[in-house]
């Protein structure tokens, strides 16, 4: 028997709109999201094994898999688990991260990193530093910015 992926209500219809022959900026216009969230329903379609991306840097192509999914209003935990804990856990977890005192200090004092570069020197994921940011009472980061 094969597995029916749950599927949002735009994820859905970014399918259809690529099926219908539009590419993705067409496809984002048509049912109304932002292009950027349309590469990231993509990338997240392309995980549930719905959609095939091949080639390379800016030379991407979908293609559309005939495989079964029904439009579901959300999905449980977004049928996310992360060795063996729940998702819940995981998220609960991220959202409490905070920087050491080291980590404060670096971030402070090296604003010419993008956030990635900053993530990778301090040792976090760039989600992670996000929240460990929002945990610090500095927001975006553009405090700190354009203080210097």
């Amino acid at each position: 028997m094969k597995k029916v992926e749950q599927l949002l209500s735009n994820e859905a219809n970014l399918i259809e709109a690529m099926r219908a022959g539009k590419d993705v900026k067409q496809a984002a216009q048509a049912i109304g999201i932002t292009r950027e969230a349309a590469y990231l329903t993509l990338r997240r379609l392309v995980q549930f094994g719905l959609i095939q991306r091949t080639g390379h840097k800016k030379n991407y192509r979908y293609t559309i898999l005939d495989k079964p999914y029904e439009v579901v209003k959300r999905r449980s935990a977004l049928g996310l688990e992360t060795e063996g804990r729940q998702a819940d856990e995981s998220l609960e977890e991220l959202m409490n991260t905070h920087f050491t005192p080291g980590q404060l200090d670096f971030y402070k004092n090296h604003s010419e990193l993008d956030r990635r570069g900053l993530a990778k020197q301090i040792g976090m994921t760039k989600t992670q530093l996000n929240f460990a940011i929002i945990n610090a009472g500095l927001g975006s980061g553009e405090k700190i910015r354009k203080q210097k």
